[in-house]
Order: C-alpha cells, then sequence, then structure tokens
C-alpha cells in the first residue's frame, strides 16, 4: 500500500525488461483490487524517448520524483543547455578537430556509439587539416549530406540539417538516428577514422563528449 505523499517506484527489470514501453499505466485503487478495492484514477504516462520527461512533472494524483534511462543516467533533463537528452531532436551540431586516434570515446552512448581508425588514424596526418564528411549513411552515398569540407587541427566546424549542402539540395529538419563521419587527409585523400554518433533522442549526449577526432561542442534541437 502506499500512504499520501508517499513514494514507490517502477523498474522494468521486473517484467523483466532493459526499458519501459513507450506507454506505461497506473491504476490507483482505494486498497488491493483482489479484495474489495475499488478504482479511483488511471493515470498514463508517455515513457518513450520521444517525449520530455522531467523531475516535478505532476500527472493526477502523481508526481515524478526521479527517473534513471537504460544506460544508467539518472534524471536527465534536456532544459540543460549542456546536455542533449531524450525529450528533442537534434538539427544542429557544433563540432570540434582533436586529431585524436580511436581509443579515445568518452561514452559509448549504449554501445551505438563507435570509431575505427583506418592504420594509424590521425596520426598518419602530417597537415594542419583533414577533410571531412558527415552524413546520413556511413558510405555517405545518401543525398544527405550534412557537411563537406576541410577541417583544421584543433577548429571547429558545424552544421545544420535545415541548410543543405551544395550542390545537394535535400534538407531535414532535424538528425537521423545515426550520424556518421569521415576523416581523410584531404578531399579524395586516404581514409584516416570513420566514427558513428547517435544523434536520436534514446542516447544520452553532452558537450565535450569525445568521439576519437571529434568532440562536441554545442547544438540545437529542431
Amino acid at each position: 500500500p502506499t500512504v499520501n505523499n508517499g513514494q514507490f517506484s517502477i523498474d522494468s527489470a521486473n517484467i523483466p525488461a532493459s526499458k519501459l514501453k513507450n506507454k506505461t499505466f497506473v491504476h490507483i485503487y482505494s486498497s488491493d483490487p483482489g479484495v474489495s478495492g475499488v478504482l479511483l484514477q488511471t493515470v498514463e504516462f508517455h515513457t518513450s524517448c520521444s517525449q520530455p520527461l522531467f523531475l516535478g512533472d505532476v500527472v493526477g494524483s502523481l508526481t515524478l520524483t526521479g527517473f534513471v534511462d537504460e544506460v544508467g543516467t539518472e534524471n536527465c533533463d534536456p532544459r540543460d543547455p549542456n546536455i542533449f537528452c531524450p525529450g528533442g531532436k537534434i538539427k544542429e551540431l557544433e563540432l570540434k578537430y582533436t586529431g585524436d586516434d580511436d581509443s579515445v570515446l568518452t561514452q559509448n552512448q549504449g554501445g551505438k556509439a563507435s570509431v575505427a581508425d583506418v592504420g594509424n588514424g590521425p596520426a598518419d596526418d602530417d597537415d594542419d587539416q583533414v577533410y571531412i564528411i558527415a552524413s546520413r549513411r556511413e558510405d555517405h552515398t545518401s543525398d544527405e549530406i550534412w557537411f563537406a569540407g576541410l577541417v583544421g587541427l584543433n577548429s571547429n566546424f558545424s552544421f545544420d540539417t535545415t541548410v543543405a549542402v551544395p550542390p545537394l539540395t535535400d534538407t531535414r529538419s532535424e538528425l537521423h538516428s545515426d550520424t556518421y563521419f569521415k576523416i581523410f587527409k584531404s578531399d579524395g585523400g586516404a581514409l584516416l577514422q570513420t566514427i558513428k554518433m547517435h544523434t536520436s533522442c534514446s542516447k544520452l549526449l553532452r558537450i565535450d563528449d569525445q568521439f576519437g577526432a571529434i568532440t562536441v561542442k554545442g547544438f540545437a534541437r529542431a
């Protein structure tokens, strides 16, 4: 039983499952429904990644006082300007090229992010700049290429999915679930590193998260 102002928790592991479904229903009874309890209220929460949950949200007679996502992050708040987390799609990214190899991965986004060097990776680059392509697909043959250009060492670059990269004309309101980066020695030169970053609403992404030779420096939601 739960008394007024008492707390209780819901854990998908009790099903068992790794995460909650899109919708979670809470039925509130006057007492044990198997004995003589009367249904007093039904509360529905949306518990997938597509809508934000905030501490203090009130739905009917329930108040949200805490939550943990499937990778163990507690109380992720998409209103924090330094954190992208469930509740909003990314349309703009600002990134920094650092020249680091694939041993640098500050978080793997629950196994959805990856970095792979080709040969010695960016260490093979003796120049002060590389050529970077950011796109929807790993083979960057899709029309949805978000960025393609030269980037200097320790320099920032950015893209906006609502702005087409010439000569391509396709635009989009937000990024797909995964965004791929390929770092080349030069335009048409040797491939140095491939990066996959998860850019939907389902995995945490923070400013200063580093994926190999690329560090997140900023983002904007659609």
